[in-house]
């Protein structure tokens, strides 16, 4: 990569992600009203942005100094000003987040049911805001077997106890606010899938969902490509990152009433994948790539905005 070029500068520099969050908080006010519920989403993702590079850059995902991940997340949520206001599914996100930080613990480490608890503790805690994330619970258990290599019957036994510790908060609310004839509601709520609503996405929805589609597609393919220049640690934790994406994208299909929500989810979920291919990615090409990248961002910018209700 030539050091000259402003893939480089962008992808590598300090003032990326400050400059990320003041370039967001622009985009913010002109796409948004200046709504509590706006700014108030804007505040929740600005930390679930900190936390996504905290978690991230603790196991070195990206070989080299890169505040590129955490600043894409955060941008491309305000290019799109459908995902701006604030609901209780955003909690969901900040518990997702945290527990794949658990869940990274869990590699190589003689006593994983310690941090397996608390990873399923909060994954099981986002369903409660979002139900359709426990669509996400076979691609944690599947990596926990096979590139965490961590399941054991110890860590069997704390999935279970984190399961069971959640329904019973789950139980406590309903009974401490007189609703427990709510709680099948949840249940209801997993079971109504309407897969044939999809196709009745707006233009809107389509768009965004393809524009992510195309550059999750070529990040996954120059990651396998290129991975053996990794360390074997970091290739199993982009390994589960890509079965937590193909999990999450059914769900997305399934549920369009949380169509915002799994769309912020799998945002985060490419973040990683987006900064593997734009941050290491080789040859002058990328470096044209980039820039047609920043202006296809500009025009989906531009684009939800003027169709945006």
């Amino acid at each position: 990569m030539e050091h000259h070029t402003v893939r480089h500068t962008v992808t590598t520099g300090k003032f990326t992600l400050p400059c990320a969050y003041v370039l967001s908080a622009v985009l913010w006010s002109l796409t948004s009203a200046n709504t509590t519920e706006n700014w108030t989403g804007f505040l929740l993702l600005a930390v679930t942005t900190f936390f996504l590079r905290t978690v991230y850059n603790n196991v070195s995902l990206i070989r080299i100094r890169s505040w590129f991940l955490s600043s894409c997340f955060i941008i491309l949520c305000a290019c799109m000003p459908f995902l701006h206001t604030f609901d209780w599914t955003f909690i969901s996100l900040f518990s997702f987040i945290i527990a794949q930080h658990f869940l990274f613990k869990a590699y190589q480490n003689t006593h994983a049911e310690r941090p397996l608890f608390f990873a399923f503790l909060f994954l099981f805690s986002a369903t409660l805001f979002c139900p359709p994330v426990i669509l996400l619970t076979p691609a944690f258990l599947l990596a926990i077997m096979v590139p965490l290599r961590a399941f054991t019957l110890r860590t069997a036994s704390a999935i279970l106890l984190a399961l069971i510790l959640v329904a019973q908060v789950l139980l406590w609310y309903h009974i401490a606010t007189d609703s427990i004839n709510a709680l099948p509601e949840f249940w209801i709520t997993l079971t109504d899938i309407h897969f044939k609503e999809t196709w009745q996405w707006s233009t809107l929805q389509m768009v965004n969902v393809i524009f992510i589609g195309v550059f999750l597609f070529l990040s996954i393919i120059h990651f396998y490509r290129t991975f053996f220049y990794d360390k074997i640690r970091t290739r199993m934790y982009f390994h589960v990152i890509i079965l937590e994406t193909i999990c999450c994208a059914p769900a997305l299909l399934s549920y369009p009433d949380y169509f915002n929500a799994l769309l912020r989810l799998l945002l985060l979920l490419c973040a990683p994948l987006y900064a593997h291919y734009f941050v290491l990615g080789q040859g002058r090409f990328m470096d044209y790539f980039f820039l047609f990248s920043l202006a296809a961002s500009a025009a989906l910018a531009l684009f939800n905005v003027n169709c945006f209700p």
